[in-house]
């Protein structure tokens, strides 16, 4: 795992658990699990994280984007959506803070990620007495590999995936450290496998799709609907105040399956 996601994955470890020192009635999300993976850091990994978290808008981002997953997570398990799969999963512990996803009658959620980051989650987990639900697995993949679809898919039904069974695919955090190649073929192979009803929810930048722009890019790819919100609507949605100047350039996209 390179240095720079390591340190990510630290810095929104490290935004998440400071969720906990708002009062509940300005808190976006709670998640009691991050203070955990934040303090796990080594010498690199906080010097990389303090960086971070020292970028204008991080910080926000971060909560916008994490309470917004969740309400679109929510609102596909609430229409029948029985498998998720948490893309590039980090230290995201929704699988253990969402009551939504407790029951393994509701949804089977697939951890994704590289195989260090995922012993490194494992590790952590296991070492503060945190019990996995059984209804999780977890999947090692490398997101550029040459034939990421095929390994992929492999990786997953070994773990009790269903492809065409209604999915939500959580891509968050991941666009901005892959090509632009890998991008478009783990789009077209989310939409292949996704399912009636499926969808994928994930964040990018603002030019990210230049130059045709996101919504033809994933219609392009076989979604027949797609959602693009600015960080600056969110803010609105969920923050008072006026959002940071910057904010429109961050986005988050819902692309929807057949």
């Amino acid at each position: 795992m390179s240095s720079t996601v390591a340190s990510t994955a630290f810095a929104i470890a490290a935004v998440r658990a400071d969720e906990a020192l708002r009062s509940p009635s300005e808190r976006l999300f709670d998640d009691p699990y991050a203070a955990l993976f934040a303090a796990a850091a080594d010498a690199e990994a906080a010097e990389g994280t303090r960086r971070f978290l020292d970028l204008p808008f991080f910080r926000d981002g971060i909560r916008l984007r994490t309470r917004f997953i969740d309400d679109v997570l929510r609102e596909a398990l609430s229409q029948g959506i029985s498998q998720v799969v948490l893309l590039g999963v980090g230290f995201d512990a929704r699988a253990l803070r969402m009551p939504e996803l407790a029951s393994p009658a509701v949804a089977r959620i697939f951890e994704v990620d590289l195989a260090e980051q995922l012993e490194t989650r494992r590790s952590l987990l296991d070492a503060a007495g945190v019990a996995v639900p059984p209804s999780v697995a977890r999947v090692a993949c490398d997101f550029d590999a040459p034939e990421l679809e095929d390994t992929l898919t492999a990786g997953l039904v070994a773990q009790g995936f269903r492809p065409g069974v209604g999915t939500v695919f959580v891509w968050e955090g991941v666009t901005a450290y892959i090509t632009r190649a890998s991008i478009d073929r783990s789009l077209a192979w989310m939409a292949r496998v996704a399912g009636p009803g499926g969808r994928v929810v994930f964040d990018f930048g603002h030019f990210s799709f230049d130059p045709e722009g996101a919504q033809e890019v994933i219609r392009r790819h076989g979604y027949c609907a797609f959602e693009e919100h600015g960080m600056d609507e969110l803010w609105r949605r969920y923050l008072p105040g006026e959002a940071h100047e910057n904010a429109w350039v961050a986005r988050m996209g819902v692309a929807r399956a057949s």
